[in-house]
């Protein structure tokens, strides 16, 4: 932050090295409470003295107490109420900076939340952030959500420039016989530039009716032009 335009750059040893943003919960119904929670991924213990935590790079809501040490490999976690703010259901931007206000430590920027739902990286201090099947506030990460549909296939760009020979293939991740009971008509593929909704269409059994591999019936949701 700030910079050093016109002159060398300097180097100064970052104090807070190894720690980020581990999990949060922006979500929530009481008495369940949004939290905040950050993660040592390094071999040393990192003293959090000051820093600040915040929704708002223009406003610093929250600082760390001082004394405030992150062992090797630990947790260090901050409810609504330990912050003084809740997070956005809405989705918003979570910063971490250092009590000089010239470093950002991490920063997560996230969507809209499903209730109750917690969002962190798995395992913990992993590059990816998924959608975690039980909130562990202050400690391992849960595993990641199971989605019941993916997207399984994706023709873009057929050879014969048909746009009408575009489409997206969503599967089941369980059962087929679960997979029927779930209706689909109404959900939307959601692309850079367009929305589509996806058309009802029959679901079956019967593997011959799509481009499946045995044991994976699946499911083509739209046809027509991709955005590219």
């Amino acid at each position: 932050m700030g910079g050093t335009p016109g002159a060398a750059d300097t180097f100064t040893a970052d104090a807070f090295s190894g720690v980020v943003i581990n999990e949060f919960l922006a979500h929530t119904d009481f008495p369940q409470a949004d939290f905040i929670e950050l993660y040592n991924y390094s071999s040393r213990e990192v003293d959090l003295s000051g820093a600040y935590i915040t929704d708002d790079i223009s406003t610093n809501k929250f600082q760390v107490p001082e004394g405030t040490k992150v062992p090797p490999l630990g947790y260090l976690a901050f409810d609504e109420i330990d912050l003084g703010f809740a997070l956005s259901s809405g989705g918003e931007r979570i910063i971490v900076r250092n009590r000089q206000k010239t470093r950002i430590v991490d920063s997560v920027k996230f969507d809209a939340q499903a209730n109750g739902i917690s969002v962190g990286r798995y395992p913990d201090g992993a590059p990816r952030f998924r959608q975690l099947a039980t909130p562990t506030l202050g400690r391992a990460n849960s595993r990641p959500v199971v989605p019941s549909v993916v997207i399984n296939e994706i023709m873009y760009n057929p050879i014969s420039k048909n746009h009408d020979e575009e489409y997206v293939v969503v599967q089941p991740e369980r059962n087929v016989c679960e997979f029927i009971g779930l209706a689909i008509g109404g959900w939307h593929l959601i692309y850079l530039s367009a929305k589509h909704s996806a058309r009802p269409r029959r679901i079956s059994c019967d593997r011959k009716e799509y481009r499946s591999a045995p044991d994976e019936p699946s499911r083509r949701a739209h046809r027509g032009q991709q955005h590219r």
